[in-house]
């Protein structure tokens, strides 16, 4: 469903806020990728987290539907 552009969250509100919360105006709410590792910004910039900007990106929303399903496992 993802590479058709329509994700199901099902009844999974976290997966739905995480996904909803991408854009390119700022970074709250986002989720990013550094080194295999998955974090989840809380603030309107990233420049305020400890981070590697060589290794750190945006996470896909393939990604963090996957991120979630492993969680809940």
């Amino acid at each position: 469903m993802v590479s058709k552009g329509y994700i199901d969250c099902g009844e999974n509100t976290e997966l739905f806020k995480a996904l909803a919360a991408m854009n390119d105006e700022n970074d709250r709410e986002q989720w990013f990728v550094e080194e295999g590792r998955m974090f989840k910004c809380t603030s309107d910039k990233i420049n305020g987290y400890s981070y590697h900007w060589m290794t750190t990106r945006k996470a896909t929303a393939e990604e963090i539907v996957q991120y979630f399903k492993n969680k809940e496992r």
